[in-house]
């Protein structure tokens, strides 16, 4: 059994990152892929270049709480919430779960809580609180530090993304897209986040600490006609760097010749 995999891929959105885990399910017909997507975009890739898939549980979740429906075969849709205790409880050793989107799962955090505490969406919190806010003040503070942040936080992090990367036996593939900050933004940084982005203003979207937590985050860049390249990104442990490598076959070219695991059958 190979080693547990814990990869973070970023990019814009055409750059492959749903692409190339699907080679890896192509690779693995025996093995499931547990996926877990905000967006409803898989099948916008799977149905067209891999139509012949039987080994993908998923789950379309368009918010965070919602118990599960199903709406197909090995389909359910639901909320996040819903999504990660079945998966949970329901996965093997070796198995591969993809979270797709953390930056709309990060954003799917916070609106659903302000739905539930305060009956209303997120946009229109802010804007009241916004108009409530006085021509004196310079920064919008919403959510409340030591109450609704510490809650947020939890339903993220220890209550699903911590699980996720701790609590399985199985693989993890975790997709995000990315911002550019200002060298103003950059410099009001916690330290430890300073320290972990030198050299670069790009910024994975979701909760800021997502980086810490997994053992490989690589960038992947260009387009489906003009061809896809990959990069190592700011952490990879105990493995060579990859700069602008041609990438095709995920599965391959990344887990077979840098990670080691055997080619596929």
């Amino acid at each position: 059994m190979p080693i547990r995999e814990r990869i973070c891929v970023i990019g814009a959105p055409g750059t492959g990152k749903t692409f190339q885990w699907l080679k890896i399910a192509q690779a693995l017909p025996r093995v499931t892929f547990h996926v877990i997507d905000p967006d409803d975009g898989v099948d916008r890739v799977r149905v067209p270049e891999f139509p012949d898939l039987k080994n993908i549980n998923y789950y379309f979740t368009p918010d965070w709480f919602g118990e599960l429906v199903a709406i197909g075969d090995r389909r359910w849709m639901g909320g996040v919430d819903a999504a990660a205790r079945k998966v949970l409880s329901g996965h093997k050793e070796g198995d591969w779960i993809v979270l797709e989107h953390m930056g709309a799962q990060w954003d799917l955090v916070q609106s659903s809580f302000t739905d539930e505490v305060f009956g209303k969406d997120i946009g229109q919190y802010f804007l009241e609180r916004r108009k409530a806010q006085s021509p004196r003040m310079t920064r919008l503070d919403a959510f409340d530090g030591w109450k609704d942040w510490v809650v947020i936080k939890k339903l993220y992090n220890e209550d699903y993304f911590n699980k996720m990367c701790y609590r399985t036996k199985a693989h993890l593939y975790i997709t995000s897209s990315f911002s550019i900050v200002s060298d103003a933004v950059a410099a009001k940084e916690e330290p430890e986040i300073q320290e972990f982005y030198v050299g670069t203003k790009i910024r994975i979207e979701g909760e800021k600490k997502i980086p810490f937590k997994v053992h490989t985050v690589l960038l992947f860049s260009g387009n489906f006609k003009t061809g896809w390249r990959v990069s190592t990104f700011q952490k990879e442990r105990s493995r060579r760097w990859l700069d602008q490598v041609p990438l095709s076959d995920f599965y391959v070219q990344y887990l077979s010749r840098v990670a080691g695991w055997p080619l596929p059958e």
